[in-house]
């Protein structure tokens, strides 16, 4: 029986799901990351579809609080 994160990590895995907070992205042209302070990451399907800033007023709650999100970063 799966807990904690794993858990979270399977619900998403099926429908079309929004996290949004800060996110660590990798800069393709350089050897460096951008830290998004506010960032949405859309995924579809167990995969990442779109990721960007929040837009001003944005609906979505904060997805981890205290946490940082790291798209990509396991393949």
């Amino acid at each position: 029986r799966l807990t904690g994160w794993r858990r979270a990590v399977l619900q998403f895995a099926g429908a079309k799901t929004l996290l949004r907070g800060p996110a660590l992205l990798p800069r393709r042209s350089e050897r460096r990351f951008d830290l998004l302070s506010d960032a949405l990451v859309e995924i579809e399907g167990g995969r990442i579809t779109a990721i960007g800033p929040a837009p001003p007023g944005c609906s979505t709650p904060l997805s981890h609080p205290d946490c940082v999100l790291l798209p990509g970063f396991v393949d």
